[in-house]
């Protein structure tokens, strides 16, 4: 049976584990999405309000900047960290916090063809899942 240091030494291998498991789970969530440049929608109506609105919902997501190339062209930026950051920071923890500076900037470009009824939208380039979302949210 073990004694009083025993359990505090079970207690922080368990708990190391937990986090391990959660750290995975949660790494992967804020994966990027890559979208092919074929990637085409249409969009009803007028495809530049639609493009102003896919601009403000995606500008207030945390983390993500938003830049008008043109008049019809959007490119989102975002900053990441991907899933091996949050492993190496609990296995070689104290110096692996320093891998928690490590950020990834990743890109994709929405343009908008307004050349007749119906308008259409590509994607390219990769975007967060947050990004997707509120693109999809406001494709009919």
């Amino acid at each position: 049976m073990p004694s009083g240091p025993e359990w505090i030494i079970i207690w922080m291998v368990l708990a190391a584990a937990v986090a391990f498991v959660l750290v995975l789970r949660l790494g992967g969530s804020r994966s990027a999405v890559p979208v092919g440049d074929s990637s085409t929608i249409r969009l009803p109506g007028d495809g530049r309000g639609w493009l102003d609105q896919v601009a403000c919902d995606i500008d207030q997501l945390n983390g993500h900047s938003v830049e008008w190339l043109s008049a019809d062209v959007l490119q989102v930026s975002w900053r990441h960290r991907t899933g091996w950051v949050f492993v190496v920071a609990i296995i070689v923890f104290p110096i692996g916090l320093l891998a928690l500076l490590s950020t990834i900037t990743s890109h994709g470009t929405i343009v908008v063809v307004d050349d007749g009824s119906p308008s259409t939208m590509r994607l390219g380039g990769e975007f967060s899942d947050a990004a997707v979302d509120a693109v999809n949210a406001l494709v009919p």
